[in-house]
């Protein structure tokens, strides 16, 4: 249903009891539309004939369909109004008995997709899933009502220690570069072959420079530029006011994956024609180049006149700063994706059949190895002496720096790809479930999951207390978590 004046506006979905669309909530729809919304009320009961007339039969048959199922028809309802051309994309829902239960299902399931929810009574969310409802719910219980009123103490008692939505940034491509805040703006690549400039408080586009290929890698920022890569088989420093190219350096075939570090006036990056590059930052001439056995789509880590960096052909490479002469080579299991991090005198990484290892930074001699079972991609953070890391286990690590035992790990939901971001007190991590995680850092109990749906690849970046990141939904978010 559809107010009379039309036009974009927000949306409801009208979610019935144990008996099908009655007419009581089908009037409910009408209330909902006469009040300026497009109301959405689907019969559950629609695979076995609909609505059979009186509420005993319906709630007979509405007990032969799959719960499931019957779940997915109303989140597939949240979908079809936001996509409907007169919705502003804000969607909430209001729902009875089990439609009120459907209302708190769809507000964990949906997370900030869901602009508002009223259940009226209904069962409860899980105590353990409060923490991933964005969704603010306005929530309607009966006094006698004993059964469902029982479980409202886990639900009111659970955390519900949400972060606050700052701003979304829509690019119109996959994102999986990760961002790099500086100067108070946000740069971005992204798959819609282009590199964004953002205003980090209010999500501003500032600028926006087009390349001829897709954008995975990161960008560095210093001096006044910024310097990233893409598929075309370039390498870009940019003004970073203005998004001017200064100079683009001309790479060989596979593009270029590696976030570049910025020192001493050079740029240093790998890239996919198995090649680690160092350029004068402020001409993109070509100082030194190493050629390695494989792609390089790790990162670099400069520090003590070295830059190490892994390769695809299964080794990690120590090179000097001045001349890319090589120092030491360690020989691992496995294709190098992941990026080293440096704390004390070991080097953190990860690599192909699941190793994290740590390297004497002077040698490259293998300190000790830590097998998840999986691939790691994700690069290593370090923080009082523990090692943070992710594996396409699905499962977060945190390990001893030290002697590589094992802290903790926490089940996330999807392989994990992103590298985590720490804090005092938190660990901040994306999955390919879709979520962003926040843990507790001393114990990984999960605090919240801010969901977004699509894949989150790209690793956080925590500035002044906002988090920063992109998703496979295209969108770049910000969030006040501290």
């Amino acid at each position: 249903m559809q107010p009379a004046a039309g036009g974009k506006r927000g949306s409801v979905v009208v979610i019935h009891e144990n008996r099908g669309l009655n007419p009581y909530v089908a009037d409910v729809a009408r209330r909902v539309a006469v009040a300026g919304f497009n109301a959405l009320a689907p019969d559950g009961l629609t695979p076995l004939g609909g609505y059979p007339g009186n509420d005993e039969e319906g709630k007979v048959m509405q007990r032969k369909l799959d719960k499931g199922k019957l779940v997915q028809d109303f989140v597939a309802a949240h979908a079809f109004l936001k996509g409907h051309a007169n919705s502003n994309g804000k969607i909430g829902a209001v729902g009875f008995c089990y439609g009120g239960g459907v209302v708190n299902a769809l507000a964990v399931m949906l997370g900030d997709d869901l602009a508002a929810g009223v259940p009226y009574y209904g069962r409860q969310a899980d105590a353990k899933d409060v923490a991933k409802i964005s969704a603010p719910l306005l929530i309607q219980y009966g006094e006698l009502d004993k059964r469902i009123n029982a479980g409202w103490p886990a639900f009111e008692a659970a955390p519900k220690d949400q972060p606050e939505f700052v701003w979304r940034f829509y690019t119109g491509g996959t994102v999986e570069s990760s961002p790099a805040v500086a100067g108070g703006i946000l740069y971005e690549g992204t798959f819609n072959r282009a590199l964004f400039a953002l205003d980090a408080a209010t999500g501003e586009q500032k600028w926006r420079f087009p390349v001829g290929g897709l954008m995975r890698a990161s960008p560095g920022v210093a001096d006044g530029m910024v310097y990233v890569g893409a598929d075309d088989n370039k390498f870009y420093g940019l003004d970073a006011a203005t998004g001017r190219a200064v100079w683009t350096f001309d790479l060989g075939p596979g593009g270029q994956q590696s976030s570049p570090a910025i020192t001493d006036g050079k740029v240093y990056f790998g890239a996919f024609d198995h090649h680690v590059y160092a350029l004068d930052a402020k001409s993109g001439k070509q100082a030194w180049r190493f050629k390695t056995g494989g792609g390089v789509l790790s990162s670099p880590l400069v520090a003590d006149g070295r830059v190490i960096i892994g390769s695809t052909d299964g080794s990690v490479y120590a090179l000097s700063v001045d001349k890319g002469e090589q120092l030491w080579k360690h020989v691992t299991d496995g294709a190098v994706y992941s990026s080293p991090a440096l704390a004390g005198e070991l080097i953190y990484i990860g690599s192909d059949y699941g190793k994290v290892r740590a390297l004497v930074a002077g040698s490259g001699d293998e300190a000790w190895a830590f097998d998840t079972g999986r691939d790691v991609f994700s690069t290593p953070a370090v923080r009082d002496s523990t090692v943070y890391v992710g594996a396409h286990s699905s499962y977060l690590y945190a390990l001893n720096a030290n002697s590589g035992e094992l802290r903790w790990r926490r089940y996330l939901g999807g392989a994990i790809f992103s590298s985590p971001a720490v804090s005092e007190a938190r660990v901040y991590v994306g999955s390919s479930d879709g979520t962003l995680y926040a843990l507790d850092r001393r114990t990984g109990r999960v605090v919240w999951g801010y969901r977004v749906g699509p894949r989150i690849w790209t690793s956080p970046a925590l500035v002044d207390g906002v988090l920063y990141f992109g998703a496979h939904d295209g969108a770049i978010y910000a969030l006040k978590v501290e």
